[in-house]
């Protein structure tokens, strides 16, 4: 019999004994997975512990084997030649227990040899259910369906006949008809117990799924935030350093400009504006420190409003002097024009500021001037203290415009008004002869824009 030749009985054991559980791990089952009597399994490390597994447990199988054949045996002689004075009910409890005991045998040697192995084990069953479930799982659904029916159905017809047997007093056919009823009785609940275990583990499967693809949906918006959360702090980083050069809004607008970097030095037109407080240094000189610092913390606020609107760049204040350019590091096509409105308009917003202080008697006036050329830009300072700078002749021209302006005067010069446009009003001052300036230039005081 190939059943007695070693490698066709370890594959079956191999097949019938050991098994992945839910966790994925090979594990030992004492007896049989379809076992009902198997309530533990076994960790097995790896395939080579289930290899000798299966060669040590082979005498006690065929000793199982051994055994179940004299059971055959003995119910067969018993059926067939009965020793005289045996009533064939005495048969009836010797099944079951018959039974039992050829299930049971497999475990108990399986069980020692694990424990000889040092294989760690858990319960394998918390319900009836669940070992049902584990009896059957080789099962389809349908198939245990109609198994429980057909136990129910059977069961029925047999107590029915059972009662007409029992009314006619044939005790010893009633026995026999309550022995093949029993195992039916009992059968049926656990194939519908293991058909119900079966939808549940299914639901579980199902919700499992769900939770997981909701899991992965979370990381994936988790990691998207993450990223977000990274994108925006490092905006806020550059956001930080570029407020160190620039007004909040222009700084805004440069994050949005790819590659732009305050460190290069690059050359490019600008439009100058130099502006200066006629007459601070004698009022600082008779005006209490507290005055004088009132009033320098509201002129550049009111100069602030108005760099910040047209998105020009302060350069640098200093008291009572500031110096701002345009068309770097935010394009403006027409600066020139933009220059002049943006001066005109700080004129007009620093005017009731004179008056009043005037009345204060502080006797403070306001100048400007505006040039158009090249220069160089790029920082400079030191770590901690840097600032963004045009170094150029445009920048030394427009300082010395605005020496040139008496307060109340904006002067600039042709190169600015003939880029800047029609519907500005002008009143020529002659030729300006300048400090630094090698030959006169014809200045402009501009009265209005159009």
């Amino acid at each position: 019999m190939g059943l007695w030749v070693g490698d066709s009985t370890r594959r079956m054991l191999l097949k019938t004994a050991f098994r992945r559980d839910d966790a994925g791990r090979l594990v030992y089952i004492p007896g049989g997975a379809d076992n009902p009597l198997s309530f533990h399994a076994y960790v097995v490390p790896d395939q080579a512990t289930a290899d000798l597994l299966a060669t040590r447990y082979l005498p006690g199988f065929r000793a199982w084997l051994v055994s179940l054949l004299v059971l055959i045996v003995l119910l067969g002689a018993l059926a067939i030649w009965r020793p005289e004075g045996l009533h064939p009910l005495l048969v009836v409890p010797f099944v079951p227990v018959s039974l039992l005991a050829q299930g049971y045998i497999p475990v108990v040697i399986g069980r020692r040899l694990a424990r000889e192995f040092g294989l760690v084990g858990y319960s394998r069953f918390r319900s009836i259910g669940q070992a049902a479930e584990a009896v059957m799982q080789d099962s389809k659904p349908a198939a245990i369906w109609f198994l429980g029916t057909a136990c129910v159905l059977g069961a029925g017809f047999i107590l029915v006949v059972l009662v007409q047997v029992l009314r006619r007093g044939e005790l010893e056919f009633a026995l026999f008809l309550a022995l093949l009823a029993g195992p039916s009785l009992v059968m049926a609940p656990a194939y519908f117990l293991a058909l119900r275990e079966r939808r549940i583990k299914a639901a579980n499967a199902r919700l499992e799924a769900i939770v997981e693809e909701r899991t992965l949906q979370l990381r994936e918006v988790h990691e998207k935030l993450k990223a977000k959360v990274a994108e925006q702090v490092a905006h806020m980083e550059k956001l930080g350093q570029l407020r160190h050069f620039f007004a909040a809004p222009v700084a805004e607008v440069i994050l949005r400009k790819e590659g732009f970097d305050p460190s290069r030095v690059h050359r490019k037109e600008l439009s100058v504006i130099s502006i200066d407080l006629r007459g601070f240094t004698a009022f600082a000189e008779t005006a209490e420190p507290e005055e004088v610092i009132g009033v320098l913390r509201a002129y550049h606020t009111k100069l602030g409003e108005v760099v910040n609107k047209y998105q020009a760049t302060l350069e640098h204040f200093a008291g009572e002097n500031a110096m701002v350019f345009l068309n770097d590091p935010l394009d403006a096509p027409d600066h020139p024009r933009r220059a002049i409105a943006m001066t005109v308009e700080l004129r007009d917003a620093v005017a009731p500021m004179i008056a009043e202080w005037r009345r204060l008697g502080y006797d403070l006036g306001w100048g400007a001037g505006i040039a158009t050329g090249y220069a160089t830009i790029g920082t400079v300072g030191y770590e901690g203290r840097w600032e963004y700078a045009a170094i150029g002749s445009v920048c030394n021209l427009a300082a010395r415009l605005c020496g040139q302006a008496h307060p109340g005067q904006v002067v600039t010069t042709h190169r600015v008004l003939s880029r800047a446009g029609d519907g500005i009003g002008l009143e020529p001052m002659g030729d300006l002869t300048m400090k630094g300036i090698s030959r006169p230039i014809a200045g402009f005081n501009v009265l209005s824009l159009a």
